[in-house]
């Protein structure tokens, strides 16, 4: 196990604790709508065993899952172009590393599961209207999201950077180096912030979609693209022209890892995802599947 999910563990298990010692009453999960586009899962694995001993959970959490497993549908909102988190193999199935938990969650809850594809900036709205009960898309805490959403602790930890063009990254080794330049970064992210609030002097380019960018970044249409080192990494290893600096990116801890959203005041869904996540770090198979997401995503852009 990784440094990384050691750390996961640790925070996932004392949230457990203070979890189930006591947990607010569960709201209703709000039937799926079938406006948003959505597309089946292709492949996960099943869970191995059974995940989470009812007896460990409150009857918070388990009045939440009991309505999900009326309904016989987990639906999860989620944005296919963030590799190797959410993204399609050349078949065009959505797959990846949240792609494999979100199957993993509807098999532990014995039911199928309906993933909607949608722009990332649609995910909450998805969630907060009752289309979807979980919204996982590579997602990251803040402060103006929680204030309509509720989070779980962490699944994946992921720092910052900035990617820019090979030849030009021994230019960028400061904040000061990216004055007048032009940043990217996708709308509605934690990255826009980083944008906006540590790089006041340099122009910035929002777009809805991480792919347009980097393609702007590849004609020198913009100078730098913040993005998670994670879904950064697929794109060094496709393209040799690319790479990423770090000019000292500032990240509260509190908002540096990939969560899952569930609509506000359901924490009894809450209680139930930590404690899946939570098994899942602790045995490792969290690394695993990312690092079998990473493996699927490199291996298809050299192809």
């Amino acid at each position: 196990m990784n440094y990384k999910h050691k750390a996961l563990s640790a925070l996932l298990a004392a949230t457990m604790v203070f979890s189930l010692a006591g947990c607010g009453s569960a709201s209703s999960a709000a039937p799926a709508s079938s406006a948003a586009a959505s597309t089946p899962a292709s492949s996960a694995a099943a869970p191995a065993s059974s995940s989470v001993a009812e007896s460990d959970l409150s009857d918070a959490a388990l009045q939440a899952i009991a309505k999900i497993k009326e309904k016989g549908v987990l639906t999860i909102s989620t944005e296919s172009k963030y590799a190797p988190f959410c993204f399609k193999d050349n078949d065009l199935n959505i797959v990846g590393f949240e792609p494999t938990l979100m199957q993993y969650l509807a098999d532990d809850l014995g039911v199928k599961l309906n993933i909607q594809d949608v722009d990332f900036t649609a995910v909450i709205p998805a969630v907060t209207s009752g289309e979807a009960d979980i919204g996982m898309a590579g997602m990251v805490k803040t402060a103006e999201r929680a204030e309509v959403v509720d989070f779980t602790q962490p699944y994946h930890m992921s720092g910052q950077c900035v990617m820019v063009l090979k030849d030009n990254a021994a230019t960028f080794t400061s904040f000061d180096s990216f004055a007048g330049k032009t940043l990217g970064a996708q709308k509605g992210t934690l990255q826009e912030t980083i944008l906006h609030e540590q790089f006041p002097d340099s122009n910035a380019k929002i777009l809805d979609k991480v792919p347009d960018l980097v393609q702007l970044l590849q004609l020198g249409e913009i100078d730098g693209l913040i993005i998670a080192v994670d879904p950064a990494g697929p794109y060094l290893a496709s393209h040799e022209e690319l790479a990423t600096v770090d000019p000292g990116i500032v990240v509260d801890p509190e908002t540096n890892g990939q969560v899952a959203c569930v609509a506000k005041g359901n924490e009894g869904l809450v209680e139930y995802l930590n404690a899946v996540f939570a098994k899942l770090s602790a045995d490792g198979t969290l690394d695993g599947w990312y690092a079998d997401a990473v493996t699927l995503s490199n291996e298809q852009n050299a192809a």
